[in-house]
């Protein structure tokens, strides 16, 4: 009887173990840092920062290396044993061609894994480390620690106007709404819907409209800045103008 247990508490003690390690992996974007013992400078010529990441739901593997995409399958065993399937990737040119293919390649390779400071390591047969990723240092910035979702009102400058009254609502979603009024000249309200997206500090977002134009606003507590075309904050006298204030209520408009 004792035997049992004990056998059942050593069966869920790697079970814990595995669960944990799997944990840790999945849902996680990786960072290509070295491969063959090499630093990543050439790969970055690509275009691309390479990385990897996998999925729990669908035990799926998917990341770049550098030009193209790729994806596939993966699977776990004990003792942080890891296999790669089914990998296939996109067909597109760029230099430096036969370090990605080498790398893409090298997944057939990999028998076994470790985590440590962040890094993932991925070892061949002869426990050699193959490929080495790791976590992106984490930075705080607008878009991970700010309140940013909600509605922001102001009058921006108009050359031909009295002011351009603007409302903006940004959602989670990673879409907008945005209502102009340009006063002095025409009663009617423009309003122009779409997707934004953040730049790659998390301090800026970006709308594009369905004409191709885009608008950016630096993200600040509580308010957005217009910035211009090149992403520069606007000088002059009138740059106080070109900030937009969070408003505590939602702001509802008349249909």
């Amino acid at each position: 009887m004792y035997n049992m247990k004990w056998k059942l508490l050593i069966v869920l003690f790697f079970l814990t173990i595995n669960l944990s390690a799997q944990h840790t992996l999945i849902d996680q974007k990786w960072e290509l840092v070295s491969f063959k013992g090499k630093p990543v400078v050439d790969f970055g010529k690509m275009g691309k920062t390479p990385f990897i990441q996998f999925t729990a739901k669908d035990m799926c593997v998917n990341g770049t290396g550098g030009c193209n995409n790729f994806m596939g399958s993966y699977s776990l065993k004990g003792n942080h044993e890891i296999s790669f399937s089914k990998m296939a990737s996109t067909l597109m040119a760029c230099i430096n061609m036969s370090l990605e293919a080498d790398l893409l390649a090298s997944f057939e390779k990999v028998m076994t894994y470790s985590i440590e400071n962040n890094q993932l390591i991925l070892f061949d047969a002869g426990k050699s480390a193959l490929v080495v990723y790791q976590l992106p240092a984490t930075q705080d910035n607008s878009k991970n620690s700010l309140d940013w979702a909600g509605d922001y009102k102001g009058t921006l400058p108009c050359a031909d106007c009295t002011g351009i009254e603007t409302w903006v609502r940004l959602l989670k979603n990673n879409t907008y709404e945005v209502r102009s009024k340009y006063s002095g000249k025409s009663d009617s309200t423009y309003i122009s819907k779409g997707s934004f997206y953040w730049t790659k500090d998390g301090g800026s977002v970006i709308l594009k409209n369905l004409h191709g134009s885009s608008t950016m606003y630096l993200v600040g507590e509580n308010k957005l800045i217009m910035l211009d075309q090149a992403g520069n904050r606007i000088s002059g006298m009138q740059s106080e103008k070109y900030i937009l204030q969070k408003s505590q209520q939602k702001i509802t408009h008349k249909k």
